[in-house]
């Protein structure tokens, strides 16, 4: 795999649980490997994505509207993120609910390292 690639996406998904954390003064980050998969999870405890809202997340420019007025950026991070580790022959995805914070994990399988 390539490493700074890889690394692009860390601090991507770190940026933002910063960002979009503004009162949160913590980010859990995880590391863990399991039968040769390495799976990374980065938490918040921020403002959190609608459930309507998380299966977009990934596309290219799509900002939800609340955060317009709230955050600034061109909101194609998580879709360069997303399209890095899919070349990567990973996965990347997220689990949020509004109020509670966002986390964004990803896996990167054995055969790339």
């Amino acid at each position: 795999g390539d490493k700074e690639r890889l690394q692009q996406v860390v601090i991507n998904l770190l940026s933002n649980a910063v960002k979009y954390s503004p009162q949160a003064n913590v980010v859990d980050i995880h590391m863990a490997e399991k039968n040769g998969e390495i799976t990374v999870l980065i938490k918040d405890k921020g403002i959190g994505i609608s459930e309507e809202n998380i299966g977009k997340i990934f596309d290219r420019y799509y900002r939800e509207e609340e955060r317009v007025t709230h955050f600034q950026g061109l909101e194609i991070g998580l879709y360069i993120s997303y399209e890095m580790v899919q070349r990567h022959n990973g996965k990347l995805w997220a689990e949020s609910k509004p109020g509670t914070g966002s986390t964004f994990c990803f896996e990167r399988f054995p055969k790339l390292f």
